[in-house]
């Protein structure tokens, strides 16, 4: 199904890709799918859920059928809850439709079949996405104390504790994340030292030293950042407000 779909995705711009597929290779995707979901009815437990979410992703890539991915990717977690990608698929749809509630049902779901940092960190985000933001920071706090070598975790801890960082007498809680932080970053292989964790910790790094009072100090981290390929379109607009803050 994806070697016919590629072209389109390649090309689609506004249209779906697949109103753009014509004759052989329409054709050859149209039986794929067809393929896959007679295997769902008769292949054993694993390739079924493992073909549930192929369809489910072909039909949010190719068809942009979201209610078609979703109740897919659902039957997928439904046959075999090991399946991680499927409970992201699922999660990822959900937070793009901007409906918090279902994506806190998702999460919280995927983390009875799953508790790992990761699984957490995508329950804080989306509890932060609802504006409940004690109980993304509970979640945040829960990631990095089950994987404290995980970078993302006290990534998500330190950003969410920043959020508070006006509260009278709040402290500095974010400071001890962005070093155990900065120590997992001295390890990261140097193939890795550009990624899109990094640039957030240098991001992160920034407005704690404005917090702090230290201007000096986070221009040269935003300025480092920005070196970066990893740092998107939407990253660099928030250092440049950071960078104009910072300016006041």
């Amino acid at each position: 199904g994806w070697s016919e779909a590629l072209p389109a995705l390649m090309q689609a711009g506004d249209d779906k890709p697949i109103d753009i597929l014509t004759g052989r290779r329409r054709r050859h995707l149209l039986e794929s799918m067809r393929m896959l979901e007679q295997l769902t009815d008769r292949a054993p437990a694993r390739s079924s859920a493992a073909a549930w979410e192929t369809i489910g992703m072909l039909r949010a890539a190719v068809f942009q059928d979201a209610p078609g991915a979703v109740a897919a990717f659902r039957r997928a977690t439904e046959i075999d809850p090991a399946r991680r990608n499927a409970w992201e698929c699922l999660a990822g749809l959900s937070a793009s439709e901007d409906r918090p509630p279902e994506l806190i049902a998702v999460c919280e779901e995927q983390l009875k079949h799953h508790d790992t940092a990761r699984s957490r960190i995508m329950l804080a985000k989306a509890f932060d996405k609802a504006g409940q933001h004690e109980k993304a920071l509970a979640q945040a706090r829960l990631a990095v104390r089950k994987e404290p070598g995980d970078l993302a975790a006290q990534l998500s801890a330190a950003a969410l504790h920043l959020r508070r960082a006006a509260e009278p007498g709040y402290g500095h809680p974010w400071n001890d994340h962005l070093y155990a932080a900065s120590r997992l970053v001295d390890e990261l292989p140097e193939v890795e030292r550009g990624s899109a964790l990094v640039v957030n910790w240098l991001v992160l790094g920034a407005v704690a030293f404005g917090v702090d009072g230290d201007p000096a100090a986070a221009r040269r981290a935003l300025r480092k950042a920005m070196t970066f390929d990893a740092a998107d379109h939407d990253c660099r607009e928030r250092m440049k407000e950071i960078e104009t803050a910072l300016g006041r």
